[in-house]
C-alpha cells in the first residue's frame, strides 16, 4: 500500500515533467540514424582522441562527451547522438523544475512541455553532437538557479550559479555573455543589494577557477579563439544583419512563437512575476548583445526555456475553460506537424526529397535554401549527412591493395576538416590510418614532417594536386546524387615535390607561431 502510494505521489507531482522528458529523449533515439553523421559532428567526435583543455573552436567538454561516447558504444552512430538526446531530455526536465519553482501547476507544465518538445530549434540542436546542446544545459542549468535564489534568497544558489557558469565556459564561450547579461540586469534591479554580500564574487571565482584551465590554454597558444572569431566573423556573422537575426528566431520557433513572447511580457509587465523580473531583462540584455555582434539565430537558443516556462504559467493563470485547455495543445501541434519533417529527421531519404518538392511548389522552396543562395532537393543540415561513408570506402577499396610497405608509408589528407574526420570516423573498421588536415581543428594535430610517399589526397582540382606530387590519379568520387559533396574527388598520389614541402614547413611555422 505505500508503495502505491509513492507511486501515485510521483507521478501527480513529477508525471508530467518525467513523460515529457522520457518522449524527447525518445523521438531522437527513434531518429538517430536515419540519414548518416553531420560533417561538423566527425571532427567533434574525433576530439574525443586528443583531449585538451582547449581546441581552436570550442573549449573542452565536447571532447570530453566524445570520449566518453567512444569508450562506452564505440565508433557508432548510436555514440555519436546518445548525448545529444539525453541532454536534449535533461533541458526538458530542468525547465520543467522551473516551471515548478515558480508555481506552475498541471495545465502551465503541460504546456510548457509541449511547446519544448515542439520548439524545431531545439529538435534540431538537439539531434546533433555539438556543443550547442551542451551549452544550453547550463544556460538553463544557471537560469534555474538564478530563479531559486531571486525566490527563495537562498545565497546557496548563487554559488551553483556560479558553478554552472564556470562550466558553461568549458563548453562554449557565449556563456560569458549571458553571465553578463545576468549581472547586469540584478545590479539594475533592486536584487542588486546581493552585490554587497560576499556570495556574488565567490560565485565569481568559482566560474574563473572552473573555466582557468581553458584560459591558460587560451593564453599558451596565442588565443586562438579571436582568431577563430575573427575569420567567423568575416566569413558569415557579418552576412547577419539584426532584421534577418529577427526573422529567423521567429522561425526558430514556430509554431510557439506566442508562448515565449507571452512569457517574456509576463516577466516583463505582470505584478506576479516582480520577483522574476530580472531575468526578462537579462534577456533583452542578452538578445541585443547577440543581433549587435552580428550572432547566428540559435546563440540564445538556451535563454529561451525560461520564457516557455513562464509562458506556460501565463497560459495558466489565463485560461480557465476546460475546452481551451484541451483545444490549445491540441491545435499547437496540429500546427507543428508540417514543419516536423524540416526540424528532425522523421521521413526516409525520398519522403524528404517529395515533401520537399511539395514544399517547393507551395511557395515554401527556402525551407531548402543553402548558404550558397541556391535550393536544393533537401535542406543543407540533412544534405552534409550523406556520402561521407562512401567516401570511406573509395579510400579502404584502394588501400587494402597496398602492400604492408606501402601502408606504412601512407597517410590520408583531407582538404576540409568533414572530409578528414569522416575518414577517422570510419577507418576504424577498414583499418585506415588517421588522417590529417590543415583544416579547423585538425590543424594543431598536423606532424611535424611529411614523410611518406603515398598520400590519398581528399577534395581540390586535379591541377593543384598535380603541383605537389608526381603522379596523380583518381582513386574514385563520392556519387550520392543528393550529398552535399557529390562528386568530390579521392585522388591516389605518389612522389612528394618540392613545392608540398615547403607548403608543409610554412604550415607548421604558422602552427608553431599560433
Amino acid at each position: 500500500m505505500h508503495n502505491k502510494l509513492n507511486l501515485k505521489s510521483f507521478v501527480q507531482k513529477w508525471g508530467i515533467i518525467a513523460i515529457a522528458a522520457l518522449i524527447k529523449l525518445c523521438i531522437h533515439l527513434l531518429t538517430y540514424a536515419r540519414y548518416g553523421i553531420h560533417r561538423d559532428e566527425f571532427m567533434y567526435f574525433e576530439m574525443g582522441n586528443h583531449l585538451a583543455w582547449g581546441f581552436i573552436e570550442t573549449p573542452p567538454v565536447i571532447a570530453i562527451f566524445a570520449w566518453l561516447a567512444q569508450h562506452i558504444f564505440g565508433y557508432t552512430e548510436f555514440a555519436v547522438r546518445f548525448f545529444p538526446a539525453l541532454f536534449g531530455a535533461l533541458n526538458i526536465f530542468i525547465t520543467g523544475l522551473i516551471v515548478k519553482r515558480i508555481g506552475g501547476k498541471a495545465f502551465a507544465q503541460t504546456i510548457a512541455m509541449i511547446t519544448l518538445l515542439i520548439v524545431p530549434l531545439y529538435l534540431r540542436i538537439d539531434h546533433y553532437f555539438m556543443p550547442v546542446v551542451f551549452n544550453y544545459f547550463f544556460w538553463i542549468l544557471t537560469s534555474y538557479f538564478v530563479i531559486s535564489y531571486l525566490q527563495s534568497k537562498n545565497k546557496k544558489y548563487i554559488l551553483w550559479a556560479g558553478v554552472a557558469i564556470g562550466l558553461g565556459m568549458l563548453t562554449k564561450h557565449t556563456m560569458f555573455l549571458w553571465a553578463v547579461s545576468l549581472m547586469v540586469s540584478i545590479a539594475l534591479s533592486k536584487e542588486r543589494e546581493i552585490f554587497k554580500t560576499k556570495q556574488p564574487w565567490q560565485a565569481i571565482g568559482i566560474a574563473f577557477l572552473i573555466f582557468l584551465p581553458n584560459l591558460i590554454w587560451q593564453w599558451l597558444h596565442g588565443f586562438p579563439v579571436f582568431h577563430h572569431m575573427a575569420a567567423l566573423n568575416e566569413s558569415q556573422l557579418v552576412h547577419i544583419p539584426p532584421v534577418q537575426f529577427l526573422i529567423e528566431q521567429a522561425i526558430n520557433a514556430m509554431p510557439v512563437l506566442l508562448f515565449w513572447l507571452g512569457g517574456l511580457a509576463y516577466l516583463l509587465f505582470s505584478k506576479d512575476t516582480k520577483t522574476y523580473r530580472p531575468l526578462g531583462w537579462a534577456f533583452l540584455i542578452n538578445f541585443f548583445i547577440f543581433m549587435l555582434l552580428h550572432g547566428k539565430s540559435y546563440y540564445i537558443g538556451g535563454s529561451y526555456f525560461m520564457l516557455f516556462a513562464f509562458g506556460g504559467l501565463l497560459a495558466e493563470q489565463l485560461i480557465k475553460k476546460m475546452w481551451i485547455r484541451i483545444a490549445l495543445p491540441a491545435v499547437t501541434i496540429l500546427l507543428f506537424i508540417p514543419v516536423l519533417p524540416y526540424s528532425l529527421p522523421v521521413l526516409p531519404l525520398g519522403g524528404m526529397i517529395y515533401y520537399g518538392q511539395l514544399a517547393k511548389e507551395a511557395g515554401l522552396g527556402v525551407l531548402n535554401r543553402w548558404e550558397n543562395g541556391r535550393i536544393y532537393d533537401l535542406p543543407q543540415d540533412y544534405a552534409d549527412q550523406l556520402g561521407w561513408e562512401e567516401l570511406a570506402d573509395i579510400i579502404a577499396f584502394s588501400y587494402n591493395q597496398f602492400s604492408e610497405k606501402e601502408k606504412l608509408n601512407c597517410v590520408i589528407y583531407g582538404e576540409n576538416y568533414g572530409e578528414a574526420s569522416t575518414v577517422d570516423f570510419y577507418g576504424q573498421k577498414y583499418n585506415l590510418p588517421k588522417a590529417i588536415s590543415m583544416s579547423s581543428n585538425y590543424f594543431p594535430w598536423l606532424p611535424r614532417e611529411l614523410k611518406v610517399n603515398t598520400v590519398f589526397w581528399i577534395g581540390g582540382s586535379l591541377s593543384n594536386v598535380e603541383n605537389f606530387f608526381e603522379k596523380v590519379e583518381i582513386a574514385g568520387r563520392v556519387t550520392n546524387p543528393f550529398a552535399r559533396e557529390r562528386g568530390l574527388t579521392v585522388y591516389l598520389c605518389r612522389g612528394i615535390k618540392p613545392a608540398l614541402k615547403k607548403a608543409w614547413e610554412k604550415a607548421i611555422d604558422n602552427q608553431g607561431n599560433n
